[in-house]
């Protein structure tokens, strides 16, 4: 991750993983500092409140985990179905996918 990033406890990070133009996964780092995150949890909310969404709440057990020094957290997705798209050389999705009543009725 570039340095300017790393000085910056107010950023996350994210990156993806691309072969022959196809995204296979991508792979992000999580926002830790408790006052950044519970600041943008406490907009998140205003704003939806002013939609009329009342009934979400401040996740105030996930802010008191950070607080208390959660450690850093973050998460990686590798799509396996791209990923033998990309090993056997198919050319579309649906000819990989293993639900059949995802396919559309032509296949």
């Amino acid at each position: 991750m570039p340095r300017k990033y790393r000085a910056n406890r107010a950023w996350s990070s994210v990156s993806e993983t691309y072969c022959n133009a196809w995204e296979l996964g991508n792979a992000f780092s999580e926002l830790n500092d408790p006052e950044e995150q519970r600041k943008r949890m406490v907009e998140q909310l205003e704003q939806a409140h002013a939609r009329g969404e009342k009934d979400k709440q401040l996740d105030d057990e996930f802010l008191d985990a950070i607080d208390q020094g959660m450690p850093p957290a973050g998460g990686l997705g590798i799509g396996v179905d791209r990923l033998i798209m990309l090993l056997t050389n198919a050319p579309s999705i649906r000819d990989i996918i293993l639900f059949p009543a995802r396919r559309n009725k032509a296949d």
